[in-house]
């Protein structure tokens, strides 16, 4: 027989068999004590690694969610107010003005203006107000003449959109000057 093979050696007389290498300490022997897996505070740990690593990636998200509120109702109200400054523009402005002209002189106010509409409902979700102040133009905070042609005459407008969010007032504004269409 060769080395490597086993052998059976026979034992008393019942004829026992016994395995050779039961005695050189090749039996199963459990794990030592360090491997036999993960302790309770080496579970509480991880558990509170991954908490941790959650509630920052929800505080992160929750964070951009909160910016992309306030920069989709600022750029709505900008586009409110930019549309203001657009009527302005285009109306004809001769030397007769219309009292409900938007070249009329004087301070209007528009009271809960929509600036974000629900797309589900179609109701406003986010009103403001608008500020209207038109000026002469063509005369300084003195009262004289900044131009010296007559046929000249010029109106400053100021459009003011304030609308509060979670308790903030938020603003936007724009000027603009035009001369009377010759």
């Amino acid at each position: 027989m060769s080395a490597n093979c086993e052998r059976f050696i026979p034992m008393s007389q019942e004829n026992t068999i016994i395995y050779e290498g039961l005695e050189k300490g090749l039996e199963k022997t459990p794990f030592p004590q360090k491997h036999a897996g993960l302790t309770i505070v080496e579970t509480l740990a991880s558990i509170l690694v991954l908490a941790i690593a959650t509630s920052a990636s929800f505080t992160a998200l929750t964070t951009l969610n909160n910016f992309a509120i306030l920069n989709r109702n600022s750029v709505a109200a900008l586009a409110l107010v930019q549309d203001a400054v657009e009527e302005f523009l285009s109306e004809p402005f001769t030397s007769i003005i219309p009292p409900n002209s938007p070249l009329s002189l004087g301070n209007r106010t528009r009271e809960n203006v929509p600036i974000v509409i629900d797309r589900r409902t179609g109701l406003p979700s986010l009103t403001g107000n608008l500020l209207i102040s038109v000026s002469d133009g063509s005369l300084d905070a003195s009262g004289d003449e900044i131009v010296g042609r007559e046929s000249l005459r010029l109106l400053r407008a100021t459009y003011t959109l304030s609308y509060s969010l979670r308790g903030r007032t938020y603003t936007v504004s724009q000027s603009t000057m035009r001369a009377n269409d010759q």
